[in-house]
Formats: structure tokens, sequence, C-alpha cells
């Protein structure tokens, strides 16, 4: 009985793995002839919707010359809303922009630790993320 549960197991995990290629393909195809910025965005969160949960998702874009974050694209509870651009500190968001690295907070606490402002709490709390965030 372990055999045929192993066996289906791996062909969850292969069918799962040719979804996610056949996801990033399409992107990279879509992407290739969009120039428009809100055409990028757009088509970015559909891509990324058909492999992870998206109703809670932020894009933000640094802006070194000025300083700042903007949020061209957040969605909250499904819905699209608005975060104005803001001058860049020392948060999380600013983090994954600084160090080009993923975060993956394991626990709630994990995800508390180091906020370093109200604000930026806020906003975290917002979105949850599922615990995952990461640099494009």
């Amino acid at each position: 009985m372990a055999n045929v549960q192993d066996t289906q197991d791996q062909a969850q995990e292969l069918a799962n793995a040719n979804l996610r290629l056949r996801v990033l393909l399409n992107l990279g195809q879509e992407l290739a002839s969009i120039q428009e910025e809100g055409a990028i965005l757009r088509t970015i969160y559909d891509n990324v919707s058909q492999l992870m949960d998206t109703s809670n998702m932020y894009i933000a874009l640094y802006d070194e010359a000025n300083d700042t974050i903007r949020f061209p694209l957040v969605y909250q509870n499904g819905q699209a809303i608005s975060i104005q651009t803001r001058k860049a500190g020392q948060g999380k968001t600013e983090e994954i922009i600084r160090t080009k690295q993923p975060i993956l907070h394991k626990t709630q606490k994990e995800a508390d630790d180091g906020m370093h402002n109200q604000d930026e709490k806020n906003m975290w709390d917002i979105f949850r993320l599922h615990g995952l965030a990461f640099p494009c």
C-alpha cells in the first residue's frame, strides 16, 4: 500500500512542478511583449495567482534616486487598494529590496520580531503574506 501512496505523491509532485514551469514559461512569454507598467503588474498578478493565494499581495518598487518605495499593485482580501508612496526606511520591504533575498517566517513571532515601527507592523498585519516575501 505504501508504494501506491508513494507513487501517487510523486505523480502529484510532478504535476505541481509541471504547472509551475508552465506558468513561468507563460509569464516570460507574456512579459517579453509588454512595455506598460500596469499591464506588466497585472500579468504578474494573474500568473502568480495560478500558483498561490494572492488575495493579500503587494508589489513594491524602490526608487533609488529619491529613496522612496511605491506600491503600484496592492491586494487586500482580494480587492485592489492604494497605498501611498513612502520614504524608504528599515522595514521588511526594504530588507527584501536591500538584500535581494526572500523572507520566510515560520511563526508569527518571527514575523513580529524586527518590526521597526508601527506603520510597518500595521502593513504586515494587513497582508500576512502567509509568511512569504521575495524580491523580483
